[in-house]
C-alpha cells in the first residue's frame, strides 16, 4: 500500500492476499454480503478522512472503536442479565463473544 505525499489517496496493489486462516462458509457469506452493500455518502466521507490519517492517527481511531465495542458488549451483557433477572428472556441463551 502506498500513499502519495500531497493527495490523500492510497493505492493498493491489485494482488489478492490469502487470509492467514481458513475462512468458514459463514465468514465468506458475510464478506460477500458486505461487499455488495450500497455505499452511503457518510461512508465515503469517513473513508476519505481515514485515508488522510497517519498511521498513528489510525491506531488511535482503532483504539477508540475497540473501546466502543467493549463498552457496547458490556452494555449488552448487562441488559441481557437484567432481562434474565426479570424472567423476560426465556429461551434466550447468551454467551460472551470471548467464550466462542
Amino acid at each position: 500500500m502506498t500513499q502519495s505525499p500531497k493527495a490523500c489517496h492510497t493505492r493498493v496493489a491489485s494482488a489478492i492476499i490469502a487470509p492467514p486462516v481458513t475462512l468458514t462458509r459463514e465468514l465468506e457469506a458475510l464478506h460477500d454480503f458486505l461487499q455488495h452493500q450500497p455505499l452511503h455518502a457518510s461512508n465515503d466521507r469517513e473513508l476519505t478522512q481515514m485515508m488522510c490519517m497517519s498511521e498513528k492517527e489510525l491506531d488511535a481511531k482503532i483504539r477508540e472503536l475497540e473501546n466502543w465495542n467493549f463498552r457496547l458488549n458490556l452494555d449488552e451483557a448487562h441488559e441481557i442479565q437484567v432481562g434474565n433477572d426479570m424472567d423476560i428472556l426465556q429461551g434466550v441463551a447468551y454467551t460472551s463473544p470471548r467464550d466462542r
